[in-house]
């Protein structure tokens, strides 16, 4: 299910968006016609635009959106995206949940049929070869079954140790 909208945001004007869901929620912006490059030297630049579109939108609906997934569509079957999770943070690869989330933006708007290739590209060149499987109906909801094929690469191991005397073992939380 899909919902395009339309928000003010502070410092940049009216930005159309749609919103998908596909293991989270998506705001879809299309950089056609604005400079905004989805290219490494623009990063820093498109999270902070992605965390104030963010904003802008989870102010106006009901359900909050969790990242904004920049596109630049080369052709119908190939585009260039970079997700924005936060201010500061954006995936490096062009994001499975996110990418599902175009394919289903894309049938909803009649772009991609049920076994046509999709091509996504990351930022940094990382490309996922995707298609739609199967199209679901269910409690009067269209959605989709992605299949999102690409590599991916080991980048951390993290061992996290707690002491016995500390005070502050069980964590923390402020709100």
């Amino acid at each position: 299910e899909t919902e395009g909208v339309t928000v003010d945001v502070d410092g940049i004007g009216p930005v159309d968006a749609t919103v998908a869901c596909c293991g989270g929620r998506f705001a879809l912006v299309d950089t056609a016609g604005r400079n905004w490059p989805i290219e490494p030297d623009n990063a820093s630049e498109l999270c902070r635009l992605g965390n104030a579109i963010k904003g802008a939108i989870n102010a106006s609906v009901d359900e909050p959106v969790g990242s904004v997934l920049f596109f630049r569509d080369d052709d119908e079957r190939r585009a260039r995206h970079l997700v924005v999770l936060e201010s500061n943070k954006f995936d490096r690869s062009p994001c499975g949940t996110g990418t599902s989330a175009r394919l289903a933006a894309l049938h909803a708007a009649g772009k991609l049929d049920v076994g046509e290739t999709f091509i996504a590209e990351s930022v940094l060149g990382a490309q996922y070869r995707c298609r739609i499987d199967e199209v679901l109906r269910e409690n009067g909801r269209v959605a989709v079954r992605p299949r999102v094929a690409g590599e991916a690469y080991l980048s951390s191991f993290s061992t996290l140790m707690v002491e016995d005397c500390d005070p502050l073992a069980s964590g923390f939380l402020f709100r």
